[in-house]
């Protein structure tokens, strides 16, 4: 597949940002209790979306300067963008996080073309107005949503996303992926490293 002027669409957290240390270490302070990664998800936090909202409020924004950069993926952004690819990040994301996370772009000098909030509407309208043709999620319930708005549909695999990996591998629809890497391999049909994949 060609990448010149293609949109890539990409979820920030849990694929570019990684902040379930930070939340791991917020739980225990603010509620005092012991997460396991699996349960920093807003699908699995054990304490209700009330308690995950606050959690959040507070280390999507104020704790942003702690999250951790995902491996390889200024490396992969920046060979795509090389490539002609065009990448968006399109997040749910709002107010201080919205422009926490702008904030993590630019400190890591990753060549994002544009940071699209999806101001509550579903992440299948935003794909559309950018005409992305690629999206990569963390989320397998986001990306069920987008069946047939987006041609290629890409699940990264995550510590914190177990409970959704054998659902994602079996639906037809969706790419799973373990890392960035293998992203840019599925995606271009090319090894990261400079081989062919075997794809054409």
């Amino acid at each position: 597949m060609g990448i010149d002027s293609m949109v890539v669409a990409v979820d920030f957290d849990g694929c570019i940002a990684y902040g379930a240390g930070v939340k791991i270490r917020y739980a225990k302070q603010a509620f005092g209790i012991e997460l396991r990664i699996q349960e920093t998800a807003e699908e699995t936090f054990p304490h209700g979306k009330q308690a995950y909202r606050r959690m959040m409020d507070a280390v999507g924004s104020e704790l942003i300067g702690e999250y951790e950069l995902a491996p390889n993926c200024r490396e992969v952004l920046a060979r795509l963008a090389k490539e002609g690819a065009r990448i968006f990040v399109v997040t749910s994301r709002y107010d201080r996080e919205l422009e926490a996370a702008k904030w993590f772009i630019q400190k890591h000098s990753l060549p994002i073309t544009d940071v699209r909030n999806t101001n509550d509407a579903p992440k299948r309208t935003v794909l559309k107005e950018i005409l992305a043709a690629a999206m990569l999620e963390d989320t397998l319930s986001k990306l069920v949503q987008l069946e047939g708005a987006v041609p290629a549909l890409y699940f990264m695999k995550q510590p914190w996303n177990l409970h959704e990996q054998e659902s994602a591998s079996q639906l037809q629809f969706i790419a799973p992926v373990n890392d960035w890497v293998s992203f840019y391999s599925s995606l271009t049909g090319k090894d990261f490293y400079g081989k062919l994949s075997g794809k054409t």
